[in-house]
């Protein structure tokens, strides 16, 4: 699996997306946010395709989220995923 340091496509094409472990820098006040959309770019992406957000609190270091349960979710567009925080990575597995 890739990391990704800054908001990128995952998938130009449809992909289900299980889990999204993020990396912070481990600073008390670098919390990242991560959100997930159902398209294939940054190209249109509005609070209708937004599939998943959540936070990791920077001083953690680590985190993640499980994405849509036992099943994932399936983005039939793609995915684009943004992340926010100084210093912020994540890790997508999809299938």
């Amino acid at each position: 699996m890739a990391e990704y340091t800054a908001s990128a496509t995952v998938s130009g094409g449809p992909t289900t997306v299980k889990w999204i472990e993020v990396i912070t820098d481990g600073t008390a006040d670098h919390d990242a946010t991560v959100i997930g959309y159902n398209k294939p770019s940054v190209t249109d992406i509005a609070a209708a395709n937004k599939v998943f957000e959540f936070l990791v609190l920077g001083e953690n270091g680590y985190g993640g989220g499980v994405v849509g349960g036992e099943n994932g979710i399936r983005c039939d567009e793609g995915l684009y995923v943004t992340v926010s925080g100084t210093g912020a990575s994540f890790i997508p597995h999809c299938s």
